[in-house]
């Protein structure tokens, strides 16, 4: 039996349902990948760019320590009891006295401590908390005061340890403790290592040298508790 030719040609250019079938489920499977890629990516991207704000942020805060602590000035306060360098040298806390930039607020001397700070169930932090040398007030204030600002500069840390490096005594010789108790001079070095919770950041160590010394045996700035600055 002789088919026509154009029947044929019918016939040999359609699809039976199994293949399209077939061809609907490859193209499925093709999307699910291409989406899968898709999300991998953007997910690695997202992980990617909160790596490197929490890389700057530690980067920013270590710089303001570096900066601040080395700039500490050796100021004296004389209350007729008890003549001292206004410096507090804490295995887990340091406070100092120092410089902050204008736009900080008024420029001048600032009462400044650098502590970790525990809120809660929140994960500790590093804070900086700083105002205006007065007097009138208490020095380096360890709890919460409405006279001092406070900024953070590093989050997810689990601990702090600060050492001080110099001689306690004129005649003494240098080395490291976890407490400053001089009362005439101020550290030459202070060490600080952080341990971060975050075990995507390295564990943090720098040790700062404090340029500003007394010269002399004298102290060049003074302070008069009870009396305007």
């Amino acid at each position: 039996m002789n088919v026509p030719l154009g029947y044929k040609q019918r016939i040999s250019f359609g699809f039976t349902l199994v293949e399209v079938l077939v061809a609907m489920t490859l193209f499925s499977i093709t999307l699910l990948l291409i989406f899968s890629a898709l999300h991998s990516a953007g997910r690695s991207w997202h992980v990617g760019e909160q790596q490197v704000e929490r890389n700057d942020a530690q980067r920013l805060g270590l710089q303001f320590l570096r900066r601040y602590i080395g700039q500490a000035v050796p100021l004296m306060l004389i209350d007729n009891r008890d003549n001292r360098i206004l410096f507090k040298g804490e295995r887990d806390a340091v406070h100092f006295i120092t410089g902050l930039p204008s736009h900080r607020g008024n420029f001048g001397l600032y009462s400044v401590s650098v502590l970790l700070e525990r809120s809660g169930t929140d994960q500790p932090q590093l804070v900086v908390r700083y105002m205006p040398v007065d007097p009138d007030k208490d020095f380096f204030a360890s709890g919460d005061s409405a006279a001092y600002t406070t900024q953070e500069l590093l989050v997810d840390i689990e601990a702090v340890e600060f050492e001080y490096y110099g001689r306690v005594q004129a005649r003494s010789e240098p080395g490291w403790s976890s407490v400053w108790e001089a009362k005439d001079r101020l550290p030459e070095l202070v060490r600080i290592r952080i341990l971060p919770a975050n075990t995507d950041l390295s564990l943090s160590e720098l040790s700062i040298a404090i340029r500003n010394q007394i010269t002399g045996g004298q102290p060049q700035l003074v302070i008069h508790a009870g009396q305007p600055i």
